[in-house]
């Protein structure tokens, strides 16, 4: 944990800020939205999704890997198309499920519905799902991912009701070679198994909840349609796949595509656990929620460098913001940042912690939030605070 982190833990309360404060200190013209300027993004991650799988398509390295030399291009090819898998996934997001950059709804879901699809999001079952996370940020029961487990949930209170089995498991739940193992399934299914099974959704949500459902509790009556549109273009997209892999085999289908998309449910999961998962993070019950502060409750990293800033287009490190203003263009969320962060001071969320660093942690540190706690902040599997294990 940074320095900056460990005086926020310290010294942790509940921001009082107002909405109309916070967007106040914010230029009124980074709200504009400019049509070009989102397409010119969306042509730039299109065009270096296509040059790279040109490469490997053409380039005679790539057409087997045998040797060391061979698997290191594909773990390169890996990589970058991994990172415009995510970049595009994030165009479609930010452009078109939130912010609705092109002047009419019908171009926005459109080239959303496409990009999603084909990168295995049922598109319009994330948009409602989305909004209500936008409206209920940092709420225990409302929030739609990321939700952490209550200590009802994570376990039981009473030492005597316990089994040995439950016992042996909690001990070594904390051993490295479980916790990679943990972490590794995490980072490649946690994106796939949210929409499918809710896993990290609303603890309250029958069991039959997922984003595939479309008499899921999450959607309304007039939802109806956009998910069952959703659920037929992803398996109009599995049946393309499906072709693909009987004319050019399945070995070509896991390098060129399936592979990079386990690697882009990765860097979904990753940035949407560091997002909304730290022991400063808090959330709250219905009786404390209040919206302009829950808004607050998310934290802002460094993510990748340049890589993230370029490919990612800033959505780790602008995510503060992009909560008090959903429909502000992310091209303008550097600058926006930089203005609500002199207002907010020590409200702001930041940490500078490498991200692998910061994710390996909080694995370990977040395991549940305790309902007796007034403010729900984040335990370890011991019960500890972060505050009680730095003052201790």
């Amino acid at each position: 944990m940074c320095v900056q982190c460990r005086n926020r833990v310290v010294s942790l309360k509940v921001p009082n800020r107002t909405l109309s404060e916070m967007k106040s200190a914010v230029n009124s013209k980074l709200l504009e939205r400019k049509t070009f300027t989102s397409l010119a993004y969306l042509l730039r991650d299109i065009h270096l999704h296509g040059y790279i799988l040109h490469v490997a398509l053409t380039t005679p390295r790539f057409k087997h890997a045998l040797n060391i030399l061979d698997c290191c291009i594909w773990v390169l090819y890996f990589w970058f198309q991994s990172l415009t898998f995510t970049g595009l996934w994030i165009i479609a997001h930010e452009v078109f499920v939130d912010t609705g950059h092109f002047p009419f709804i019908l171009v926005c879901n459109a080239f959303g519905f496409i990009i999603h699809t084909a990168l295995g999001t049922p598109y319009f079952s994330w948009k409602y799902s989305h909004t209500l996370h936008h409206k209920f940020n940092g709420h225990i029961e409302k929030d739609q991912h990321m939700i952490p487990h209550l200590r009802v949930n994570q376990q039981n209170n009473h030492a005597e009701d316990r089994t040995y089995r439950q016992t042996l498991i909690e001990s070594m739940e904390d051993t490295p070679i479980l916790l990679i193992l943990k972490t590794i399934l995490h980072q490649l299914l946690g994106f796939q198994a949210y929409l499918v099974l809710n896993i990290s959704g609303p603890a309250g949500y029958p069991w039959w909840t997922s984003h595939l459902n479309p008499w899921s509790k999450i959607f309304h009556r007039k939802h109806l349609l956009g998910v069952i549109a959703s659920d037929l273009g992803l398996m109009a997209w599995v049946l393309f796949l499906y072709d693909f892999q009987k004319q050019a085999g399945l070995q070509r289908l896991l390098l060129l595509y399936i592979i990079p998309w386990l690697l882009l449910s990765h860097w979904i999961t990753m940035i949407v656990y560091l997002q909304h998962t730290d022991p400063i993070i808090p959330h709250y019950r219905m009786k404390d929620w209040k919206y302009a502060p829950a808004q607050l409750a998310t934290m802002d990293r460094e993510f990748l460098g340049w890589q993230g800033r370029f490919f990612l287009h800033h959505i780790s490190s602008t995510h503060v913001v992009h909560h008090i203003f959903p429909k502000l263009p992310f091209y303008h969320a550097e600058e926006a940042t930089r203005q609500l962060r002199i207002l907010l001071g020590t409200d702001y969320n930041y940490c500078e912690t490498p991200a692998f660093r910061a994710l390996w942690n909080n694995i370990r540190l977040c395991t549940y939030v305790d309902d007796n706690d007034e403010v729900l902040l984040f335990r370890d599997k011991n019960g500890k605070l972060m505050k009680e294990r730095i003052l201790q």
